[in-house]
């Protein structure tokens, strides 16, 4: 015979086990809603879509389309006295660094690190394109030639000069955070895809199969 006491348990596990599976099916509804109609499900929910973007939100896509090289960006230190003194630091690797130590608690570094890419990926698009133009215009020419006039042409392009300065201020702020001395130096940026076999590049580095350079900056005082 159940007591009483026994009764209100089973039915508040009852009641619990309720609430756990509306929670559940609920937020899987709300995901898919925000991953397929994010406008839609934002006007119809404001404040829990915001809930949702703060502490839940998803980074899947159903269909991504496959990786075929990793997007590395570097940047050289040299002194300016003495330029074969030089200094290197890889920028996407500190980035990384900075996501592990401090998770799960990374929202600051998880912002920069989605600004950033969205940086890289952009002056990418940007070169290819003006390396395209320069490929039609002068045909035939050697890679340094396309590289160098393709820099060229994205710092005299405003909306592209905008993504390389947002670039040299991550650069400038990862020195700071690392105390490295920037006094009588000066730097240059380097952007390079290493690509994953069996992908090849278009146009492969001397002696590196699997990389392609795509930017190296003029140097520039700190």
């Amino acid at each position: 015979m159940l007591t009483k006491n026994s009764s209100k348990t089973t039915i508040a596990y009852e009641w619990l086990s309720y609430g756990l599976l509306i929670a559940f099916v609920y937020y899987w509804l709300f995901t898919l809603g925000y991953v397929f109609f994010s406008k839609k499900t934002n006007n119809a929910l404001p404040r829990q879509y915001a809930v949702y973007k703060t502490f839940f939100r998803q980074h899947w896509a159903l269909f991504a389309k496959t990786k075929v090289c990793n997007i590395e960006l570097m940047m050289v230190i040299r002194d300016k006295t003495n330029p074969q003194q030089q200094d290197s630091i890889k920028l996407i690797r500190e980035l990384i660094i900075n996501k592990k130590k401090y998770a799960p608690f990374n929202n600051y570094y998880d912002a920069i690190d989605h600004l950033t890419q969205w940086d890289i990926l952009k002056q990418d698009w940007d070169l290819e394109r003006k390396r395209k133009v320069l490929e039609k215009q002068y045909s035939g020419k050697p890679g340094s030639f396309y590289l160098q006039r393709s820099f060229v042409m994205l710092k005299n392009d405003s909306s592209s000069r905008s993504t390389f300065q947002n670039l040299v201020n991550y650069a400038k702020y990862t020195l700071r955070q690392n105390g490295t001395d920037t006094v009588n130096k000066e730097f240059c940026l380097i952007q390079y895809n290493v690509y994953i076999k069996p992908a090849l590049p278009k146009h492969p580095d001397a002696g590196e199969p699997n990389k392609e350079t795509t930017l190296i900056s003029s140097f520039s005082s700190f």
